[in-house]
């Protein structure tokens, strides 16, 4: 449903996997394992699992182990520093403040 391999959004489907089986899929956050899934994170052990169907569309593949550059959410990469956990406001107990880490 994300036409394909398109790493900014979740995709769901199915198809076709090498063995002739028809399975539904998904893309999805892990940690450090495919059996590891995670609704969000980030970091270097943070990957996205891609699903995507091929030319005949009946069969399907995947790729692992996608880096995102600000991390994953809800099956798809976080397409910038701005959404990414690094960035969200906090407030600063010692200075009193709301610090804006990516203003």
């Amino acid at each position: 449903s994300d036409s394909g391999s398109s790493y900014l959004v979740k995709g769901t489907g199915s198809g076709l996997d090498s063995n002739e089986l028809e399975l539904w899929f998904q893309d999805k956050c892990y940690k450090e394992s495919i059996g590891n899934e995670i609704e969000k994170c980030a970091g270097d052990d943070c990957l996205l699992l891609e699903y995507s169907c091929e030319e005949d569309e009946k069969h399907f593949t995947f790729e692992s182990a996608v880096k995102c550059d600000f991390g994953c959410s809800k099956g798809a990469c976080i397409p910038t520093r701005e959404q990414g956990d690094e960035c969200e406001p906090y407030f600063d107990e010692q200075t009193f403040t709301t610090v804006y880490p990516c203003a």
